[in-house]
């Protein structure tokens, strides 16, 4: 049985491309250099998303901040 891959346009493989590296941690103007951006703001807000589990750590984090 053949798995049916969808078609991805271009642009969605660099948003792929983006997302993978912030998963990583990779700084966000290294990210912007990689992908040629001459403003970090395109790769931030175009190109990029908040992850669940980033926003879960965040949260975890801002716990630890405020517990006595």
């Amino acid at each position: 049985m053949y798995r049916y891959i969808e078609p991805i346009k271009f642009h969605g493989l660099r948003k792929i491309y983006a997302t993978r590296l912030f998963e990583k941690d990779v700084p966000p103007k290294t990210v912007q250099v990689l992908m040629g951006h001459y403003d970090i703001s395109i790769t931030l807000n175009i190109y990029t998303q908040v992850m669940e589990d980033k926003k879960v750590e965040a949260v975890e984090k801002l716990d630890k901040i405020f517990s006595l």
